[in-house]
């Protein structure tokens, strides 16, 4: 039993794909998930004058609600340890044609980046189906590009961290609401959160900072939280042109590409706030924090002036 998926990867990381995915096997839009994409937040605890500024940065954007929303593809993690009980959800899940999600140890994955270099057991791939007579779990990953690959029952116990999701479909109803609508309040609420100013706030502590203090202890440099979250921060902002780009089309507003260019300029900037991170965490550097804290600063205006232009559109 094996159910074909559509093979795309068009997303910043492994659980957006898996989302996709699922919605490109239904025949369904997905783009609606972005609309609560731009945010950012920060903000250091009271008297704590040691707090990593990874554990106050927090850009998470909730995108499984607006997916279940406006476009009907619900999602909901599960626990299950027993590889048995596993198999039973995933050849139910077949037969009614969905494939379930599950969550895996990418260290034992010979397909991924850090096999047999590191643990990473957050890492989330889709199994779409199982081979009873040789008792195999039919794995694709579409973050890796990566397809129905055949694991044995016994080698996915080892990989397999002991969760699993499940996706609930109902109505999608993306074609009865207003998006530019729903767009337009998400773009005035980053006003009224004056994230613009948040960011410039988290600039100013960029420079402070001691990245030393950043890194876990026997923890490699690239797994701590600052840089994590300035990948997260890149992906955010690489999944807006997406969303712009799919409304201008849906509601024929050309005017709406006119951003399209500061939303790239502001996504390189970020990503070169990214690399400069990771530098300053393999190696200090007084004039590059200084640099990066400056160029932190200029991205905050630069967003501002997107959402400006959107909402005088």
């Amino acid at each position: 039993m094996r159910i074909k998926l559509p093979i795309q990867n068009l997303c910043g990381d492994c659980f957006e794909a898996v989302l996709i995915n699922i919605a490109l096997y239904l025949n369904r839009r997905y783009e609606f998930m972005y609309l609560n994409e731009w945010g950012f937040r920060f903000e250091l605890a009271h008297n704590n004058t040691n707090q990593c500024l990874g554990k106050a940065l927090d850009i998470y954007r909730d995108k499984v609600g607006p997916l279940m929303k406006y476009h009907g593809i619900g999602y909901s993690q599960h626990k299950c340890e027993n590889i048995e009980n596993l198999q039973d959800i995933l050849q139910n899940n077949i037969l009614d044609k969905l494939p379930i999600a599950a969550r895996i140890d990418s260290y034992f994955c010979s397909w991924d980046k850090s096999f047999n270099k590191y643990h990473n057991s957050n890492h989330i791939v889709l199994l779409n189906g199982f081979d009873g007579n040789s008792r195999h779990i039919i794995c694709s990953d579409p973050f890796y590009q990566e397809w129905n690959r055949m694991i044995s029952l016994e080698k996915f116990a080892d990989i397999y961290t002991g969760q699993y999701g499940i996706f609930d479909i109902k109505e999608d109803i993306s074609s009865f609401v207003d998006g530019l609508c729903i767009f337009r309040k998400t773009l005035e609420s980053l006003c009224d959160e004056n994230i613009f100013d948040t960011i410039k706030k988290f600039a100013v502590e960029v420079y402070r900072a001691d990245f030393i203090k950043e890194l876990e202890p026997d923890s490699e440099v690239w797994f701590a939280q600052i840089y994590r979250r300035m990948i997260d921060i890149v992906n955010s902002r690489k999944r807006l042109p997406f969303l712009i780009t799919f409304l201008s089309k849906k509601y024929n507003r050309p005017e709406l590409l006119g951003v399209l260019p500061l939303l790239e300029e502001i996504i390189e900037n970020w990503q070169w706030s990214k690399n400069m991170t990771l530098k300053l965490l393999m190696n200090g550097n007084m004039a590059l924090q200084e640099k990066l804290s400056f160029k932190i600063n200029n991205i905050a205006d630069m967003e501002k002036s997107a959402v400006m232009n959107l909402l005088n559109i």
